[in-house]
């Protein structure tokens, strides 16, 4: 008889606890959140830093750059490469997902075509090393949402 009323209480408990995590997890998590609040963290903001050193602007004149020749973030929705512009001169693009778009990103530095000098350390955080204007070798840290970067002699 008492093992009977073990397995009750434990089924009790069992039932108690799921149905309560379950409120409890929902009354937290909305399923009416809009999927593009989620994205909005980790969109590209175009404009200038406040210092007025970095832009990012959006073009819609970027050369065919093979797949295998663009740097991936964590999340997959960004990816730098190395391109030629207009003005024969190489510059750097980001590609964003989702609204699918392309960047340019203007700095004073001057990027190589070498796809080992790039590192994402964040979602929208690029960390890369270049020449800069003053023609010594650096190394530049960008995010792209809240348009801030740094840079350090190498």
């Amino acid at each position: 008889m008492k093992r009977f009323f073990l397995i009750y209480v434990g089924f009790f408990i069992f039932v108690t606890t799921f149905l309560l995590t379950k409120h409890h997890a929902s009354a937290q998590v909305s399923s009416h959140m809009p999927l593009e609040n989620y994205r909005e963290m980790f969109a590209v903001k175009q404009g200038r830093s406040l210092d007025g050193g970095m832009l990012i602007a959006a073009t819609h004149e970027v050369k065919n750059v093979p797949n295998n020749a663009k740097v991936p973030n964590h999340l997959r929705n960004l990816r730098v490469f190395v391109s030629i512009d207009n003005a024969g001169m190489s510059a750097l693009y980001l590609e964003q997902s989702k609204p699918h778009a392309f960047y340019v990103i203007r700095g004073p530095f001057d990027v190589s075509f070498n796809k080992k000098a790039f590192k994402w350390t964040a979602p929208t955080t690029l960390t890369f090393s270049a020449t800069g204007t003053d023609d010594v070798y650096r190394m530049f840290s960008m995010n792209m949402h809240t348009l801030s970067w740094t840079s350090s002699q190498l």
